[in-house]
């Protein structure tokens, strides 16, 4: 049975005899999460050793995930399908004037919906668009482009009102009235198969499907875990907590629902190696439950953004993808062990031009350091590990002595911020970034970019004053 694998339930037996070194035994726990587990011989002699997967890798060649009946919404004018997506590369396969689609239905001749796919290639520079009635149906398009993170996607429809929300946030909203095909073809999730032909080179994770239409604050409040049990409308809960990471997952080609509705079958992956296989990106923490949440109360300043005051520019209106004016930008906040400094959860979070931002996070009940992350700043780190229970805050402004190793920056007497001009994220100022705004700068980017780190809407030399005096300081990340 060398190289062999089979699947045993957690009451079958089995004769080690029959078993050699390289046989996977994948072990099935009948729970609400479906885990996978382990096993080595009694003899020590190793079987297999490996990491659980949290996301499934589609190689954007023929992959695709098939979920029976529609994916349980069939015909349904009213529902809610979420997920977490990482679009990889810069060159997405393309079909039927789509780029690497995430998910679709098709029948050929007959009908085409519930597709959502990029308008170009590159993740980088194209956007989201929902087409949900057939192929050439009145979509929406998001208002920024996903880039190759993860991001959480919501599409929600209710009668003729459809709405795209990117991380918690709305992107796209319209009113378009048509008819869902009522049949059970399934709905494929990582390509829209049949005569659309388009397939994704991403990653997934956490895809649920509701038949009812989630509210903004619903949506917030459980991107960020996993919903382990039952809930009003939940016909889909697909955690990906399946296979080992990058090893031979021959034998587990389901897509398990845990609402038991139907699983999903996995469609012409490789289920061995890096590709086309469960693998382990996921943002999100492995049984992590939305079962109950702790609200951390954080207020950050990035130095280039600051306008005086105790307040910063409205990025977002500026750069055209917002209208509020009291919205500055998007952040990532961690929270670290503070013995090995691991990633125990992360949330994305919606920053105030006067700095405060909510973040929730599954019940913790114990200390981490806090880790803040912005696309063009300095990733910037508490002093020491906070205590997160129930409603806490902390606040990065009000000293310099409140991030690790004092890193910040004073931009107004007793205001202090995190250090801009870190455009490529990779911990330090330098060259590299410069390269990055020098190109915006020459051909007059205005927009969403990264490299306008004051945030105006136009990447010019106000920008590159930030990133010259933190340059030339070598400004870096300091971390414990």
């Amino acid at each position: 049975m060398n190289g062999n694998s089979q699947q045993i339930g957690t009451s079958d037996t089995f004769f080690s005899s029959t078993l050699t070194t390289g046989d996977v035994i994948t072990c099935k726990e009948y729970n609400p999460l479906h885990y996978y587990s382990t096993v080595t011989q009694e003899s020590n002699s190793l079987i297999f050793s490996g990491t659980q997967a949290s996301d499934l890798q589609f190689d954007g060649v023929n992959d695709y995930v098939s979920l029976p009946n529609g994916g349980g919404i069939n015909a349904s004018t009213t529902g809610t399908i979420e997920m977490w997506v990482k679009w990889n590369g810069t060159n997405q396969p393309s079909g039927f004037q789509s780029y690497g689609a995430i998910m679709g239905r098709q029948q050929n001749g007959v009908f085409s919906n519930y597709i959502l796919a990029l308008d170009g290639p590159d993740p980088n520079t194209a956007k989201i668009f929902w087409r949900p009635y057939y192929a050439m149906s009145n979509a929406f398009v998001s208002n920024i482009s996903p880039g190759n993170g993860w991001n959480h996607l919501a599409i929600v429809f209710d009668g003729a009102d459809h709405a795209l929300y990117i991380n918690g946030q709305l992107s796209a909203s319209i009113n378009t009235i048509g008819t869902f095909g009522n049949s059970t073809i399934p709905l494929t999730n990582g390509a829209w198969t049949g005569d659309g032909n388009c397939y994704a080179q991403c990653n997934i994770d956490e895809l649920r499907i509701w038949n009812t239409a989630r509210a903004q604050n619903d949506i917030q409040s459980t991107m960020n875990c996993e919903l382990l049990t039952s809930q009003n409308g939940l016909v889909g809960n697909y955690h990906f907590n399946q296979g080992f990471v990058n090893a031979n997952n021959a034998a587990i080609n389901t897509l398990v629902n845990a609402t038991g509705n139907g699983d999903g079958n996995l469609m012409n992956f490789t289920l061995s190696g890096a590709s086309s296989n469960w693998v382990g990106n996921s943002p999100i923490i492995t049984g992590v439950s939305c079962l109950s949440n702790d609200t951390l109360f954080v207020k950050i300043m990035i130095e280039g953004y600051y306008s005086g005051s105790g307040m910063m520019n409205p990025v977002l209106m500026n750069q055209g993808i917002g209208m509020n004016l009291n919205d500055c930008d998007s952040i990532e906040v961690e929270l670290r062990d503070p013995n090995n400094f691991n990633l125990v959860s992360a949330v994305k979070t919606l920053m105030q031009t006067d700095g405060t931002a909510t973040c929730l996070f599954p019940s913790m009940n114990n200390t981490f350091y806090v880790v803040i992350k912005h696309r063009n700043s300095v990733e910037t780190w508490s002093s020491n590990p906070v205590m997160i229970s129930g409603n806490s805050n902390y606040y990065f402004t009000t000293a310099l002595s409140q991030a690790y190793g004092s890193n910040q920056v004073q931009v107004e007497n007793g205001i202090w911020a995190l250090y801009s001009g870190d455009i490529n994220q990779d911990g330090v100022v330098d060259g590299i970034d410069y390269n990055d705004w020098e190109n915006d700068s020459n051909n007059f980017a205005g927009g969403y970019f990264s490299t306008d780190l004051n945030g105006d809407g136009i990447v010019d030399g106000l920008d590159f004053i930030y990133w010259e005096q933190n340059s030339n300081n070598f400004v870096g990340a300091v971390v414990p």
